[in-house]
């Protein structure tokens, strides 16, 4: 067996009172998964599940650079009740991955990073990267004899995790699942996407005989494209009839044989789901998205004469109404179960290719299923009224005010943020008075999705003079508000050198928020500049102040570099990317986005 490593040791001798007196199930070392009567997870061992993400990193860098060599600026942080220790694993863990991918900030399109708010999420993003970072440096699935790891779920794509959590919380849900399968994530959100179906969630409207009977001439004209008009392999089936369950099964079995044929027997792409599920309607999502996943992989180089990427007559997504049937299962699922339980809408996705759709729509659905929205009910859904009788809507992108002038400006309240409508400003004006969830305030009806109708049954605000906050309570003010909060002109330009970049307004800066640094009153963020609000977005490349000084790049994430600037409205800044500069930018503070001491 191997030693521990001196690094390992002197953490757990360091560490052995705070571990004694807090993480009552550690004790002559760190635990592994699968030892003791729980496993150990965020919710039920924070300190333990960190303590461990510590260790095995640790482990890693000794195994990947060498015993005690560490990429520079590593801080090494191994006390998990340091108001550090997630930011400290972190910006070490980075460190360690741009060793591994030999590239500053290149990373997989899995890598989950910490773009969320709860202590417990950013612990298994880390996790999740670590074991992806496992995968690259010893080969999938193979670690060191001492690694401990965690639960292989908390190996699987944020939207599986998410999946699965928001399925348990719904539905009392329990997985079966087996934690030995092979491939362990593909297996927990199918058995997920059952749970749905059990539940029923609506998977498919169309008709499911019509869209088998168009799976099978797609399948049949891919069949001819790649092997030859009417070759096929031994044991093809070719079935065509209205039961469901055969012609489901049938088809299965084509596609699979199709398969093997070009990868060969018991290799499958990434994301390939290979199962009907227990429901017609997860049948035909499944089958249907790995079919469109075997035509993408095999058709390449054939594109002269297709069309659009297709033999002649490929029926594709007729009957479908949307394109999530080509994402993968879970992303799927979650939207389905926050379409119909949480009140959630997709947005307009702007995508090149089919794969750039389905990672944005992952991207927005995950990171509305982490504002834990609370179940509407199906009154709610259906966009009647809320608890109070007032009719309920949601923000799409609000700006909002505490006063119906729109002189004291908040910020963008997200979208899918709920709340209930009671006035509306008089005459021509579409300013209206909105109560949610710890806060009231003036949004505009455009910018919302309260029918324009019922904006105008609204009273007006005659007579009333309502109160305005954001936060824990009633407060003149929002907490972080500038000096300056309605945005206006700004006067910065970017520095010299730096020439033919197009202006735009403070609306068209995205924020993505990393980590909150509320000592300091500032935040690490990731930004984007858009041509239109929210539509061709670009990384933004550098942030200037108003001397035309560069802030410093605390990191790189992908494409985006992460800078730490102060919460509020500013015009003290200069933001530019690859077309754009933006001379005026709102960051908004923890408690504008819905986030408390605690969470």
């Amino acid at each position: 067996m191997r030693r521990l490593s001196p690094y390992l040791i002197i953490v757990l001798l360091i560490s052995a009172p705070f571990i004694t007196a807090t993480l009552a199930d550690v004790h002559a070392g760190p635990p592994r998964q699968g030892e003791g009567e729980q496993p150990i997870t965020p919710e039920t061992n924070f300190g333990a599940f960190v303590l461990n993400i510590r260790l095995d990193l640790e482990l890693l860098a000794d195994e990947v650079n060498g015993p005690r060599v560490r990429p520079a600026g590593w801080n090494g942080n191994a006390d998990p009740a340091s108001v550090s220790i997630l930011s400290d694993i972190w910006v070490d863990l980075e460190a360690q991955a741009d060793e591994v991918f030999e590239k500053p900030g290149v990373r997989p399109p899995d890598w989950a990073g910490v773009a969320t708010t709860t202590p417990v999420r950013i612990a298994r993003n880390l996790r999740h990267d670590l074991e992806l970072l496992a995968d690259t440096a010893f080969g999938a699935r193979q670690r060191p004899e001492d690694w401990i790891g965690a639960l292989p779920i908390y190996s699987c794509d944020i939207a599986t995790q998410n999946l699965v959590e928001f399925v348990t919380r719904t539905f009392e849900f329990t997985p079966v699942t087996l934690l030995s399968v092979v491939d362990y994530c593909q297996a927990i959100a199918g058995e997920a996407q059952d749970r749905l179906a059990g539940q029923g969630i609506t998977l498919v409207e169309g008709d499911i005989p019509l869209l088998l009977s168009n799976l099978r001439g797609d399948l049949e004209r891919l069949a001819d494209e790649l092997l030859g008009l009417n070759a096929r392999p031994p044991g093809w089936l070719r079935t065509l009839t209205t039961e469901t369950n055969q012609m489901a099964t049938d088809l299965l079995s084509d596609l699979e044989l199709l398969a093997t044929n070009r990868f060969g027997e018991g290799n499958r792409p990434p994301n390939w789901i290979g199962s009907l599920g227990r429901s017609p309607g997860l049948y035909v999502r499944n089958l249907r998205h790995d079919l469109e996943l075997l035509a993408d992989l095999t058709l390449v180089g054939r594109e002269d004469h297709l069309i659009n990427g297709r033999p002649e007559g490929w029926s594709g997504m007729q009957g479908f109404g949307d394109e999530l049937t080509f994402c993968p299962a879970a992303v799927q699922g979650l939207t389905l179960l926050m379409q119909q339980y949480y009140g959630y809408t997709i947005p307009q996705i702007t995508a090149e290719t089919t794969e750039q759709y389905c990672r944005r729509l992952a991207a927005d659905v995950n990171a509305y299923a982490e504002t834990d929205p609370e179940r509407a009910t199906f009154e709610q859904l259906a966009g009647l009224v809320g608890a109070s009788g007032r009719p309920l809507a949601e923000s799409d992108y609000a700006f909002a005010y505490l006063d119906v002038a729109a002189l004291q400006y908040m910020g963008i309240m997200p979208r899918g943020v709920p709340f209930e409508a009671w006035y509306r400003n008089y005459g021509e004006s579409k300013m209206m008075y909105v109560v949610g969830e710890n806060f009231a305030v003036y949004v505009s009806q455009e910018w919302t999705t309260l029918p324009e109708g019922v904006f105008y049954r609204l009273p007006t605000l005659h007579g009333v003079i309502p109160e305005t906050y954001s936060g824990p309570g009633p407060t003149p003010t929002p907490t972080g508000v500038a000096v300056t909060p309605t945005p206006g002109a700004a006067p910065g330009q970017p520095p010299p050198g730096i020439e033919g970049l197009q202006l735009v307004q403070w609306n068209q800066v995205n924020v993505y928020y990393d980590q909150d640094r509320p000592e300091t009153n500032t935040v690490l963020v990731r930004l984007e500049l858009c041509a239109i609000v929210g539509q061709g977005c670009e990384p933004v490349q550098n942030v200037f102040t108003s001397a035309g000084v560069p802030l410093p790049i605390i990191t790189v994430i992908g494409p985006y570099p992460v800078f730490e600037l102060p919460y509020g409205y500013s015009n003290s800044f200069i933001l530019t990317s690859a077309s754009y500069y933006a001379n005026e930018i709102w960051v908004s503070d923890p408690t504008l986005r819905g986030i408390t001491s605690g969470q």
